[in-house]
């Protein structure tokens, strides 16, 4: 921490510590915060002042205060008080009891990952699987089926394109190496990923599907000290560093947590469960829209309500899935224009039809309670800005709330 002249004021919020001070030139108002027993790098709030600064703490926003120093104006600046690490390693942060169920998390996650494409309906992701995991995303929906002998991203029976054009795919081999390489890197030790894989290409090929298990398995294999394969739900301590399969596949025998036949494709009741032995998992999957003229709200409905479901669940284990995707095809309403809204017309530019995301993003900023929401798949979560940031904000509010 640099020098000061005058006027140092400390305040304590949420077992952090805020300092406002005017800096040694007399010129600009400071702000730094303890983070692991340090003081972290000054932002400068305005200035000059003609007093001493005056910092506060209200509703979880330490409230910088000043008087402009010509003028004498009131001035302020307001910062989120909530200690909130890098969104690429949120997860380090957690101040809970590491025997938690990961269940009691709210976590953000991606519906078809892979699926990067200027295809009609293919298209669901803006964001490459390192930028997802960088953004703090934490659940992983993975989408393959063969093309030739290689295993590779699939969305529905269409194959997705690599980084390379048209003449390559994203193979399923080097996304569980970007994962591997992720919690690997000695910053993200204690960050955990949940995968859902789901064979979109020749599943309905018994042959095809048993050739499916075996190569995952097989990919598994070649890392398996970084996957958890068991059918329970791990504590936090047990996730940490690894990664938990949900299997929408078929297998002979234990692997990951089988969600396979008890899965009811494009669901359109509220949600589904699935038992299991001492915990169930709910799930909310509506992607199919048909004819609503109005999708957006009614899908954003689903979620809010399944959101609801896992707040007030008492059972710490029960899982909750819970997709903000869909479309509408038989109105042409793509999952981008679900995802963040658009124009009523092309030509239209006052009506706007407003998106699933922006409205979970109020949700988080505005309305969000204490506990947990469950997981939640999203398209093209980058936009509105500060979505992730909103969830994962939240998640924070509620564990200061019960420190």
């Amino acid at each position: 921490m640099e020098a000061t002249e005058s006027g140092v004021s400390v305040q304590c919020v949420n077992n952090v510590a805020f300092m406002t001070c005017i800096n040694r030139t007399g010129v600009d108002i400071t702000v730094s915060q303890i983070h692991d027993e340090a003081w972290a790098e000054t932002e400068t709030a305005g200035g000059p002042p003609r007093n001493k600064p005056t910092i506060a703490a209200l509703d979880n926003a330490m409230i910088c205060v000043w008087n402009e120093k010509k003028s004498g104006a009131l001035q302020w600046k307001v910062r989120d008080a909530l200690d909130i690490p890098p969104l690429d390693r949120w997860m380090s942060a957690l101040r809970v009891p590491l025997t938690n169920y990961i269940s009691t998390l709210t976590i953000p996650g991606t519906h078809d990952t892979t699926a990067i494409s200027d295809f009609p309906f293919v298209g669901c992701q803006t964001m490459t699987v390192q930028s997802q995991l960088m953004s703090g995303i934490r659940y992983f929906d993975i989408r393959a089926g063969f093309k030739g002998d290689k295993l590779v991203a699939y969305h529905g029976g269409y194959a997705i394109h690599g980084s390379g054009g048209f003449l390559s795919n994203v193979e399923i081999a080097h996304v569980f190496t970007e994962f591997a390489n992720f919690l690997e890197d000695e910053i993200h030790r204690k960050e955990f990923l949940i995968v859902q894989i789901k064979q979109d290409q020749g599943a309905n090929d018994p042959q095809e599907a048993e050739r499916f298990g075996q190569a995952i398995n097989s990919l598994i294999e070649k890392s398996k000290d970084l996957w958890l394969t068991g059918a329970d739900v791990p504590t936090l301590e047990k996730a940490r560093g690894k990664i938990q399969l949900i299997r929408r596949f078929p297998w002979n025998g234990e692997l990951g947590i089988d969600v396979f036949q008890a899965w009811n494709e494009n669901d359109n009741s509220d949600f589904f469960s699935i038992p299991k032995e001492d915990f169930s998992i709910n799930i909310q999957d509506h992607w199919n829209l048909g004819w609503d003229f109005q999708c957006r709200p009614h899908k954003y409905a689903l979620v809010k309500a399944q959101m609801d479901r896992a707040n007030k669940d008492p059972v710490s284990k029960n899982i909750y899935i819970n997709f903000a995707s869909a479309v509408a095809p038989n109105l042409l309403v793509q999952s981008k224009d679900i995802a963040i809204g658009h124009r009523a017309s092309p030509f239209d530019e006052v009506n706007f039809y407003e998106g699933v995301n922006p409205r979970l993003r109020a949700f988080f900023n505005n309305d969000a309670k204490p506990g947990h929401y469950g997981i939640i798949l999203m398209d093209y979560p980058e936009e509105p800005g500060e979505l992730l940031l909103a969830m994962i904000k939240t998640i924070f509010l509620e564990l200061r709330t019960q420190d």
